[in-house]
């Protein structure tokens, strides 16, 4: 078994990592408390729909929904971090919103005793925006300052896509 106490305290008074077995692991409370993994999502979905019958024998239905999404995350390894020991982080920022709106007409009659006659017609929209923005950094200058000036390596990614589809039906 494994006695935790033995890994505390994880940094000394200078900022080292202590506690480590060997020169390939990490103190598991310095992971818990020096590297950050944190994340803000936020999101909303909603929808409505409404039915108006035109006839007896025919209605139009309209349905709208929309989804909002947008999920930030930080990521860091603080400098001493095995295997990371020049210290990194990651920095993503991702947003999606999707808007779909369908049209529907239903239509039915009795065409004599033994037949009947049902139908249906619809529209459909549906709008899809995705956009993203990542900045990965590694080795920082001054450990615990997560900012892109102070890191030697810096690649910065940006994506956007838009997709617009229509459909028919019946």
């Amino acid at each position: 078994t494994t006695n935790f106490a033995n890994y505390k305290p994880w940094i000394d008074e200078f900022g080292v990592q202590k506690g480590t077995v060997n020169n390939l692991d990490n103190n598991p409370f310095w992971i818990q408390h020096e590297n950050k993994n944190e994340r803000k999502d936020e999101r909303f979905i909603g929808n409505f729909e409404v039915t108006y019958n035109i006839l007896d024998n025919l209605n139009v239905l309209a349905r709208v929904g929309y989804d909002y999404d947008r999920d930030d995350r930080f990521i860091s390894n603080r400098v001493g971090t095995r295997l990371r020991a020049a210290g990194d982080f990651l920095n993503d920022d991702i947003f999606r919103t999707q808007l779909n709106l369908d049209v529907i007409s239903n239509y039915y009659t009795k065409l004599n005793s033994d037949f009947e006659l049902k139908t249906l017609v619809g529209y459909n929209f549906n709008k899809r925006k995705f956009s993203s923005k990542t900045v990965f950094a590694q080795n920082l200058g001054v450990p615990e300052l997560f900012n892109p000036a102070n890191a030697a390596t810096v690649a910065t990614t940006y994506g956007l896509n838009e997709q617009v589809l229509f459909g028919l039906f019946g």
